[in-house]
């Protein structure tokens, strides 16, 4: 899981993508060694946790004469569940919060609105697609949009151009203070700390600060894939069809993503 050609190029893709570099490792102690968090931080330390079991999983998989995943793409759900899982344990240890958590999508505060972004992206192709939807205060569909793109660079990059596309969505439609939603809590991190941010998406959020600035207030925030539903619908419309379109009226599948995003609002 450390020295063999595949583990080096999982290890090379994880540090350009995350920033974490595999320590060296005691070839008896390594597992304890992490556990205890004595080679690193206990965040590196769980990113590297979850990448050792990915590489493991692949491994079992080629094996048993699966197809292995991607590197690219297991280094990216790596980095996702390591984060998700990191986050929950995150908010466990902050004793008890008085909110419950948020499970499904609500309606932005009076005067706001509300986009949600999503992307799909194949690792093989290099192709992706990428979904913006736009509500109001009521809950009311206001407009949508799919991008397919041909080409690009990662999962991560597809999930700043939904956001990207989005907020201009917003603006386009007359928006003065918009909360923008996303999945990937990686964006979200990397927006909201701009010394940190990667070559990779840099470009992107340059872009989106430059379109922020013409609005009143704007704010990028993690939501669950549950409060999501709807914009995935968008993105998957878009990467199955390859087509580039807005609707005024959305199509059916959205409609029924619509409700349930929304029947819990009364």
């Amino acid at each position: 899981m450390v020295k063999c050609t595949v583990a080096r190029e999982f290890w090379r893709f994880m540090k350009d993508a995350t920033g974490v570099k595999l320590p060296d490792l005691h070839p008896f102690a390594w597992a304890h060694d992490l556990l205890e968090a004595k080679v690193c931080s206990k965040k590196d330390a769980a990113m590297i946790m979850c990448d050792m079991w990915t590489l493991w999983t692949s491994r079992n998989k080629r094996r048993h004469g699966e197809n292995p995943w991607p590197l690219r793409q297991a280094v990216f759900w790596a980095q996702d569940t390591a984060m998700d899982l990191w986050h929950i344990l995150h908010d466990e240890k902050q004793k008890k919060q008085t909110s419950a958590p948020i499970r499904h999508w609500q309606p932005p505060p009076q005067g706001w609105l509300k986009c949600n972004t999503d992307a799909a992206y194949d690792d093989e192709s290099r192709t992706g697609a990428v979904g913006a939807l736009l509500r109001d205060e009521t809950g009311n569909y206001i407009t949508a949009s799919a991008h397919w793109m041909p080409y690009v660079l990662s999962a991560l990059a597809a999930e700043a151009q939904a956001s990207r596309i989005g907020l201009q969505l917003a603006v386009a439609h007359g928006a003065t203070r918009v909360i923008l939603e996303t999945d990937c809590k990686v964006l979200v991190d990397l927006w909201h700390k701009e010394g940190e941010r990667r070559s990779e998406i840099g470009g992107i959020l340059k872009q989106m600060e430059e379109v922020a600035h013409s609005l009143i207030d704007f704010t990028l925030v993690f939501v669950p894939r549950s409060c999501n539903v709807s914009a995935h619908e968008c993105a998957r419309i878009a990467f199955s069809s390859r087509h580039l379109d807005e609707w005024q009226i959305p199509p059916e599948s959205v409609v029924r993503a619509l409700e349930h995003d929304c029947n819990h609002i009364t």
